[in-house]
């Protein structure tokens, strides 16, 4: 990503389509701590997903993620950028590299991961590995990677989980969970970078730097799945 493309709340609603992956930075401190452990430069992995109402219409943005890290859930997109504007940056899954992506198909992995718990063992396991297992190579007793699978109610961690429905939906595919617990660890190589994500006012300081947006955010909104 080499520059922002800053939009707002009613911009966003005209970009996002269902499957695009959220992936947020820190601003807690247990967010520092996650950034520190998985050496990401994001704390947090979500999926947009479109809510629909009687008749099939278009009802509003949905996100599902887990959840104060203990399970995953559906939860208004909107609220979520009104109270966090800023720290959300939208990508979309590369579908020249995966042609048979289907956004759908991760949305309702996501939804069916619901009450599923969260895998904290999945962040300390991988960070073990990649301290300890230097050392424990030397006797011999490796600790040896989780295997990953297509079940979505195995307890994941946020970032484990968004990767495991797009996996499932078609999209790139690993055998452990080693790569898949590091928050952002795939947005450079398989999807795109979409916009950062704001409510209803935009800094004014990104702003005289980027210049004026709307042909960029018409670009992004014409940009189909």
């Amino acid at each position: 990503m080499t520059q922002r493309i800053l939009v707002t709340w009613q911009q966003a609603t005209e970009i996002l389509r269902t499957g695009d992956i959220l992936l947020c930075r820190a601003h807690t401190l247990e967010g520092q701590v996650i950034k520190h452990v998985t050496d990401s430069q994001y704390c947090h992995m979500a999926m947009a997903g479109q809510s629909y109402g009687p008749h099939g219409k278009k009802r509003s943005l949905r996100h599902c993620e887990t959840v104060g890290h203990r399970d995953a859930q559906e939860i208004d997109l909107q609220g979520e950028i009104r109270n966090f504007p800023g720290l959300y940056d939208a990508f979309r899954v590369d579908r020249k590299q995966f042609p048979n992506f289907d956004p759908e198909r991760a949305w309702k992995f996501m939804q069916a991961a619901a009450g599923s718990g969260y895998g904290w063992s999945n962040i300390w396991r991988v960070w073990m590995r990649r301290r300890l297992n230097p050392l424990l190579r030397l006797i011999d007793c490796p600790i040896l990677p989780i295997p990953n699978n297509d079940d979505p109610t195995v307890p994941r961690d946020c970032s484990v989980l968004g990767q495991a429905a797009i996996r499932f939906a078609g999209g790139p595919r690993w055998a452990t969970f080693d790569c898949d617990v590091v928050p952002g660890m795939m947005a450079d190589r398989y999807t795109s970078y979409l916009c950062t994500l704001y409510y209803d006012k935009l800094p004014s300081s990104e702003i005289s730097k980027d210049g004026p947006a709307a042909a960029k955010v018409a670009r992004l909104a014409a940009r189909g799945n």
